[in-house]
C-alpha cells in the first residue's frame, strides 16, 4: 500500500508541472491506472496448487494455512478461511491428521471480497517421520592405540546413550533416531605409516556412509593419529599388597595361571592390557617371597618380574610387581543357635510379611567370623515372606549359618505366622473379652455377626477387601450377652476374601469372611 500512495504522489507531482502536454498527462493517467488494477487482480484473483502431497505422521497434527494451498493470489494483508468438502459441506480445516481422508478437496475463501477457489489434496499417512540430520564434527582425533584397524565411530555427533551392533560388516545404531535403527557403513579405509622419528606412528581417514530409515544417507569422514606406544616411568605397575588396591581373596572368581597366581588381565595398567592397544609383547615370572599364616588366613607374597617388546622399534623393558594372594584356611564350621521358642510374626496392613533369617539367630559364634546367615545351604535365600494362607500354622525353617571360608552349619526353629489382630477367647468368668462369628459364611443374604460380649460398648463394624480398601463401615451398639447384627450388605460384594474388624470401646478384633 505504501508503494502505491509514493508512486500516485510522483506521478502528481509530474502532472501539476505545466511543461507537461496534455497528451502525455493522458499516458501517465492511464499507465497508474493499469499498474493499480494489476495489483488488486493479484490478491483478487485465487488458484490453488495443483498436485499437493502432504505426508503426516500418524497421531499427530500439520498446521495448514491458505499460503500452503494457493499457488495465485495469497496477500500477506488478507484473511482467508479453509475449509474442507464432505458430502457438498464445508468444514473448517486448520490442521490435517490421520483423522482425515486420504482424498479430500478443499476450499480457500479471501474473507475481504468472498472470492475463493476449490483445490484438492492427497495425504500420505506414514507411522513416523524422519527427521535425523547427522552433524559433522571438525575435529583431529588422537588415539593412544598404534594398531590398525582400531577406529571408533568418530566425526559425527553420536549420544553417549545409543547402542550399536556390528553385523553383516556394518554398524546398526539403536536409539539414535526415533524412528528405528541406523545403519552405518565404513565405505573407505586410507592409512598412511609416518616416518619413525614422528610422535605418531599412522594416520587413518575413514569415510562413513549413515542411511536412515527411510534409506536417505549422509557421507561423512574423519581422521585418526595414532600415537606410537611409549613405556617409560609414567607407565605405573601396581603393587597389589593391600595399600593401593585390594589384596587378591582365593574365594573370588578371577583367571588364575598355572601357578595359581592372577593373570595379565587383572595386573598390569590398562595402559599395556588392552585388547585393540595391544602393541607389546610381555612374559613374567612369579618367585615365591614369603607366606604369612595366621588363624584364620594364608597370605602369600609374590614378587613377579615383567619383560615388554616393543614391537615398534624392538626394544625390551622390565618392570617388577609384588602381588599379595589371601586365602581363608578356616577349616572350621560355626556354630549355629536360633531361637528355641516359637517366633511369631503379625501379618502387615497388606496381609503379608517378609521375614529374614537372621531374625531367628541366637548367638551363633564362628572362630573366623559369620559372613551371613540363610534359609538354604548355599547362603542364596536370605528372606521368606508368608501371606494369609499361612496364618495358624507353625512352619518348620532351617537356619544355616555360613563363614567366609565357606564352611556351613543349619539349627531349626518355628514360626507362628498371625492375622494383624487382637487374638481373644470369651472367657465367662473375665472382663474385656468378645467373641466374633459369621453365620453362614461364604456370605449369602442372610449371613449375620454373632458377637457374644462380657460388656456393653458401641461397636464400629468395618468391611476391608484382600487389598486393605475399607468396601462397608457401620456403627451398632452391643449389650452384655449374645448380640445378633444382620449383614445383608456382605451379599453384594464382590468373590473373594474379606476381612470384618469390630472396634469396641477397648478392643479391636478382625476375623475372615467369604464370599463365592
Amino acid at each position: 500500500m505504501k508503494s502505491k500512495i509514493v508512486d500516485s504522489a510522483f506521478v502528481n507531482y509530474l502532472l501539476n508541472f505545466p511543461i507537461f502536454k496534455s497528451s502525455l498527462r493522458l499516458i501517465l493517467f492511464c499507465w497508474v491506472t493499469f499498474i493499480e488494477s494489476k495489483s488488486l487482480v493479484a490478491c483478487d484473483i485465487l488458484v490453488a496448487k495443483s498436485n499437493l502431497y502432504i505426508t503426516i505422521e500418524r497421531g499427530s497434527k500439520l498446521k495448514i494455512t491458505a499460503k500452503d494451498l494457493l499457488d495465485i493470489g495469497y496477500c500477506e494483508d488478507r484473511q482467508y478461511q479453509v475449509s474442507w468438502v464432505l458430502n457438498g459441506v464445508l468444514t473448517p480445516l486448520d490442521s490435517l491428521s490421520d483423522q482425515l481422508p486420504r482424498y479430500l478437496r478443499f476450499h480457500v475463501a479471501d474473507l475481504s471480497n468472498q472470492h475463493f477457489c476449490f483445490g484438492d489434496l492427497q495425504l500420505n499417512f506414514v507411522d513416523c517421520i524422519e527427521d535425523l540430520v547427522p552433524k559433522q564434527l571438525d575435529t583431529l582425533f588422537i588415539s593412544e592405540c598404534a594398531r590398525y584397524g582400531t577406529f571408533k565411530l568418530q566425526g559425527f555427533e553420536l549420544p553417549d546413550s545409543v547402542k550399536i551392533n556390528f553385523v553383516n560388516g556394518e554398524y546398526l545404531v539403536s536409539g539414535w533416531s526415533r524412528c528405528g535403527i541406523v545403519k552405518i557403513k565404513i565405505t573407505d579405509i586410507i592409512s598412511t605409516k609416518l616416518p619413525k622419528d614422528n610422535i605418531y606412528e599412522h594416520i587413518e581417514t575413514l569415510r562413513f556412509r549413515i542411511t536412515r530409515t527411510d534409506n536417505i544417507s549422509f557421507n561423512f569422514s574423519n581422521t585418526i593419529l595414532y600415537k606410537r606406544p611409549v613405556l617409560d616411568s609414567t607407565v605405573h605397575f601396581p603393587n597389589f599388597d593391600g595399600v593401593e588396591n585390594p589384596i587378591f581373596d582365593c574365594g573370588d572368581h578371577w583367571e588364575k595361571d598355572r601357578n595359581g597366581n592372577p593373570t595379565a588381565k587383572y595386573v598390569l595398567p590398562k595402559k599395556l592390557y588392552d585388547y585393540d592397544c595391544t602393541f607389546f609383547a610381555y612374559n613374567y615370572v612369579d618367585s615365591l617371597v614369603s607366606v604369612i599364616d595366621t588363624l584364620c588366613l594364608s597370605t602369600k607374597i609374590v614378587e613377579r618380574i615383567w619383560t615388554f617388546i616393543n614391537w615398534d622399534n624392538g626394544r625390551n623393558y622390565s618392570f617388577n610387581q609384588r602381588i599379595h594372594i589371601q586365602c581363608i584356611k578356616d577349616l572350621e564350621p560355626p556354630t549355629a543357635k536360633c531361637k528355641s521358642e516359637i517366633v511369631e510374626f503379625k501379618l502387615d496392613s497388606n496381609q503379608t510379611i517378609k521375614i529374614n533369617a537372621n531374625q531367628f539367630d541366637d548367638g551363633s559364634t564362628d572362630n573366623c567370623g559369620i559372613r551371613s546367615i540363610s534359609f538354604d545351604s548355599i547362603a542364596t535365600i536370605n528372606s521368606l515372606q508368608f501371606d494369609i494362607q499361612d496364618t495358624g500354622k507353625i512352619i518348620d525353617v532351617d537356619i544355616w549359618v555360613h563363614d567366609y571360608a565357606g564352611n556351613s552349619t543349619k539349627c531349626a526353629s518355628k514360626i507362628k505366622v498371625s492375622e494383624d489382630k487382637v487374638v481373644s477367647n470369651f472367657d465367662p468368668d473375665g472382663e474385656n473379652n468378645m467373641v466374633l462369628r459369621l453365620s453362614p459364611n461364604p456370605f449369602i443374604q442372610i449371613t449375620q455377626l454373632n458377637i457374644f460380649s462380657s460388656y456393653d460398648s458401641k461397636v464400629q463394624v468395618t468391611v476391608y477387601s484382600n487389598e486393605g480398601r475399607r468396601v462397608m463401615s457401620k456403627n451398632i451398639m452391643i449389650e452384655e450377652g449374645y448380640n445378633s447384627i444382620a449383614l445383608p450388605e456382605l451379599f453384594n460384594l464382590k468373590g473373594g476374601l474379606y476381612f470384618i474388624q469390630c472396634q469396641s470401646t477397648k478392643e479391636v478384633f478382625r476375623i475372615r469372611g467369604f464370599k463365592l
